[in-house]
């Protein structure tokens, strides 16, 4: 018997595995914005922190500089995150406000 080659009986007691991700994000919802961009805040600290110690003991390293651009990296995704929830919170009133129009004209035509 080949010791690549499983035999058939004990193939078919080996359950295939399942995927523990795929079940935790089905149920899981969508993040809060809000708590994304607290947490991109704190990471930003942490790297700014950071940062700032190892240039204050070696002003040419390449972490720090790395330390830096990834800060950037985090303000971006910050400044983008903000633009998306102004804009989805502008979209809400804005269908609001159009469907307390439709309702005002309803009424007036009652």
């Amino acid at each position: 018997m080949s010791s690549k080659r499983l035999p058939r009986w004990l193939g078919s007691l080996l359950a295939p595995a399942e995927d523990p991700r795929r079940g935790a994000a089905d149920s899981a919802p969508p993040p809060d914005p809000e708590a994304v961009l607290l947490e991109l805040r704190r990471s930003r600290a942490e790297l700014a922190q950071l940062r700032a110690q190892i240039a204050d003991r070696d002003r040419e390293s390449h972490v720090a500089q790395e330390l830096a651009q990834e800060e950037e990296a985090l303000r971006e995704a910050e400044k983008n995150l903000l633009i998306s929830v102004d804009e989805r919170r502008a979209r809400a009133a804005l269908l609001k406000a159009r469907r307390r129009a439709t309702e005002a004209e309803l009424w007036a035509d009652l």
